[in-house]
């Protein structure tokens, strides 16, 4: 997995931002942004929680503890532990299709829970 510099830097390219501008818009140094980018220093938890909210990212993703880049909003803690699981990539595409089109989170909750029920039945 990669390391959270490597995962900032390529957000921040990829969002057509300087350095400079998204010390700004997180309100750090631009030398902040350069060490981190480097992996020269970790940045702290609040700064790690606005970019992922900047860049509309899980602090998970962010850290490069996992490859998804949406975040679970309100979907309990046990929930997003299925839905990061390997053998469960089925059920996570399903889940950000229904949060793409505003399904309601209890709904796809009781939705998700009735699949890994089935499954595992099955």
């Amino acid at each position: 997995m990669p390391k959270a510099g490597s995962r900032i830097r390529k957000l921040r390219i990829k969002n057509n931002l300087k350095q400079k501008d998204l010390a700004k818009i997180i309100g750090i140094s631009k030398t902040a942004i350069s060490n981190y980018e480097r992996d020269y220093r970790n940045p702290d938890m609040d700064t790690i929680q606005d970019m992922a909210d900047y860049f509309k990212v899980s602090v998970d993703y962010l850290l490069g503890r996992t490859d998804y880049k949406k975040t679970f909003g309100n979907i309990p803690r046990e929930i997003q532990h299925l839905l990061t699981n390997e053998n469960n990539l089925d059920y996570f595409e399903a889940i950000i299709l229904a949060m793409d089109h505003n399904i309601e989170p209890d709904l796809i909750i009781e939705l998700l829970q009735t699949l890994i029920k089935c499954k595992d039945r099955g």
